[in-house]
């Protein structure tokens, strides 16, 4: 009955589903040892998690009797058991009910594992059926504006307010993949051909690049790539566009509405364990397969044994972690809560940052769905949603390798990084470029393993916090951009 009324076709005869709802919030102490007899009982039981936002949940008709303090500390213990268990079970799903409606964008994961596409029209008729409780309108109203906005990627309009320009030789961008890289690019040449194997090696097939006035041949390269998509922006715009987050901005919704980008810099790598088998696709899987819209991917500075103006130069092409295999203990990492928003700071620019001053933040959370309305970037750090995704993928960010004096003197004569260049100041000042970084108990990292220790540290600090589940899809309130600038 049900498979007929979603249009799944009878191709598949021997295919038989059942359905059995438990309201698991009852049972919250017995649950994981209940699920797990389930799936040895049924190898091929899919779990289903339906969540709610708290608000709508305690004003809803079938708990307004219940007392909403208790009731919300339930929901924040359900919350976190279900994100938990679904991130080491793949039979199992978060499925937000603010999500549900929208259909197949909010159920893909969940008919993917079915391995049935049901017909989209049937589907959104079921859907809006009503049954014992009616829909909140305000709900419906969400699901309708998410549900016109078209997942196609929109063709580049050339305008005159919008400094970003498509590269004449540029091929257009396909809008195909399940995730699309950008990257803000000035004389990256070098980096670039080991920065692309490592994304292409994780199963990424399209790029987005924004060049800001490059001189040495990076333009060139990138024409070269079959996979890239290439705009210009002018060289001295980078500052007013808060370091290219505006650029960003009005060109991921353009080519990745309805999909996964993820925002590097072409000194970072997103590693994680087991991210050689898993692959991007995976990670993004996982996620979605959690309730999430996005993965924390906080900074880690890789570094190596010798001062970098010891080493020898760098070889375009050669792994990076050949110069850098380095980085600090997590217990050497320090957090602080500001307003549900999480500051991290970590690493050798911590250790020797200028008396006085605070070190360069290590916060970052830039592999996000897109999708109108949604996320936004602030800064090179925070975002719109502002509190940080309890899962977690992290960065190694090369910035030490052989030229690393060299860009902080180019980056302070052209003044276009934060406060006209301070932090490169600052480490002018120190003097990093002739320093040993190492310490008795540094760390070596050199593949997704090795960082098994800080991720679960980290997404421990944020898991105890609450921030996970529904409170993970409630969107940053401003008060004045000011106050989420980098320090």
């Amino acid at each position: 009955m049900l498979r007929a009324q979603l249009g799944v076709s009878d191709a598949q005869e021997d295919v038989y589903w059942g359905f059995k709802e438990i309201r698991y919030i009852k049972h919250l102490e017995r649950l994981q040892d209940f699920l797990d007899f389930l799936s040895r009982l049924l190898p091929d039981v899919a779990i289903i998690f339906n969540t709610r936002a708290h608000e709508a949940v305690c004003d809803s008709d079938f708990w307004k009797k219940h007392d909403p303090a208790e009731l919300r500390k339930s929901l924040q213990q359900a919350d976190r058991i279900f994100l938990e268990y679904a991130e080491h079970h793949e039979h199992a799903f978060v499925v937000r009910y603010e999500r549900l409606i929208l259909g197949m964008q909010g159920l893909a994961p969940l008919f993917a594992f079915l391995g049935v596409q049901p017909d989209p029209d049937k589907l959104n008729s079921v859907l809006q059926q009503k049954h014992s409780y009616a829909q909140k309108p305000e709900t419906l109203a969400l699901a309708a504006r998410l549900n016109t906005s078209s997942g196609v990627v929109t063709p580049p309009v050339e305008t005159d307010d919008f400094p970003c320009k498509l590269d004449s030789a540029s091929r257009p961008p396909m809008g195909q993949g399940k995730v699309l890289v950008a990257c803000v690019v000035k004389d990256e040449r070098a980096r670039l051909p080991w920065y692309l194997h490592h994304y292409r090696s994780l199963g990424c097939d399209e790029f987005l690049f924004i060049d800001n006035g490059s001189l040495d041949g990076t333009v060139e390269y990138l024409r070269e790539q079959s996979d890239v998509t290439l705009y210009h922006a002018p060289a001295e715009m980078f500052a007013a566009s808060r370091f290219g987050t505006v650029w960003i901005n009005e060109l991921g919704p353009r080519h990745a509405m309805k999909r996964w980008l993820l925002l590097t810099d072409a000194d970072e790598l997103l590693v994680w364990p087991g991210c050689e088998q898993e692959g991007i696709s995976g990670l993004i899987a996982r996620a979605e397969r959690m309730g999430l819209n996005r993965v924390f991917t906080p900074l880690i500075d890789v570094y190596p044994e010798q001062p970098c103006d010891q080493l020898a130069p760098y070889e375009p092409g050669r792994p990076f972690s050949d110069w850098c295999q380095w980085m600090d203990p997590v217990r050497h990492a320090k957090a602080y809560w500001n307003e549900q928003r999480l500051f991290l700071f970590s690493g050798p620019r911590a250790r020797f940052k200028q008396a006085g001053k605070n070190p360069p933040i290590m916060t970052k959370q830039k592999l996000y769905f897109v999708e109108h309305g949604g996320y936004q970037n602030f800064n090179s750090h925070f975002d719109s949603y502002g509190r940080p995704s309890p899962l977690v993928a992290p960065f190694l960010h090369y910035k030490f390798l052989s030229d690393f004096g060299t860009r902080v003197d180019k980056a302070i004569a052209e003044g276009q990084h934060w406060r006209n260049a301070e932090e490169y100041r600052d480490y002018a000042e120190a003097a990093l470029s002739s320093r040993s970084f190492m310490l008795e108990d540094s760390v070596p990292v050199s593949k997704g393993d090795d960082l098994r220790g800080y991720i679960t540290a980290l997404g421990n600090t944020i898991r105890s916090a609450g921030m996970c589940g529904s409170i993970h899809w409630q969107k940053w309130r401003l008060h004045g951009s000011e106050r989420i600038q980098p320090a």
